[in-house]
């Protein structure tokens, strides 16, 4: 599994085990162009090729969603063929 938490400077990247139900912190992400940046999450998928990508939805402190709320992250992960689930960061555990 890969997790992906998206920011409006970075995306940082963590490699799940289910065995063991840990992350771990894979790398991040600085570029600035979203096409340099998906480039980049293309490279993971391929070399790690997981079967779930976890892809974290931003969201105030109260819930709400921001203005990103991920719709164009899941969108464009979907085309890898991995189930994508998206987590409100705040609420997942």
């Amino acid at each position: 599994m890969l997790a992906f938490d998206f920011g409006t400077k970075r995306i940082g990247v963590a490699v799940g085990d289910f065995e063991t139900r840990l992350a771990h912190p894979l790398a991040t992400i600085a570029a600035v162009e979203n096409r340099a940046r998906f480039a980049a999450i293309g490279q993971l998928v391929a070399e790690w090729r997981p079967v779930l990508l976890v892809v974290g939805l931003p969201a105030h402190a109260d819930g709400a969603s921001t203005w990103w709320a991920g719709s164009r992250a899941v969108s464009r992960s979907a085309c890898t063929g991995a189930s994508v689930s998206a987590r409100n960061s705040r609420t997942s555990g």
